[in-house]
């Protein structure tokens, strides 16, 4: 899959994972955005955490935005709601 293989090369050269990326480009996002992963294990609760040590660039975030793009033109078979906390 190429996006896979473009974000295990750019968390290569971060030195972390795909997941610790992904959760650093969304902590980059703004203060307004919050990311809740779930996890069963201690190993990757830890390795959550780590994300908040990943450092990315302005330029980096702009890059990761455009990779990550046409993620929601993936087949999904999880459909998550946009906000659980909204009022009618």
């Amino acid at each position: 899959m190429a996006l896979a293989a473009k974000v295990e090369k750019i968390a290569s050269e971060k030195q972390c994972t795909p997941g610790q990326l992904a959760l650093a480009w969304l902590l980059a996002q703004g203060d307004d955005v919050f990311p809740i992963p779930g996890t069963k294990r201690i190993k990757y609760l830890e390795e959550n955490i780590c994300s908040l040590n990943v450092k990315i660039s302005p330029e980096e975030v702009k890059h990761l935005g455009g990779v990550f793009k046409n993620v929601s033109s993936l087949p999904c078979p999880i459909t998550m709601p946009v906000c659980c906390c909204t009022s009618p």
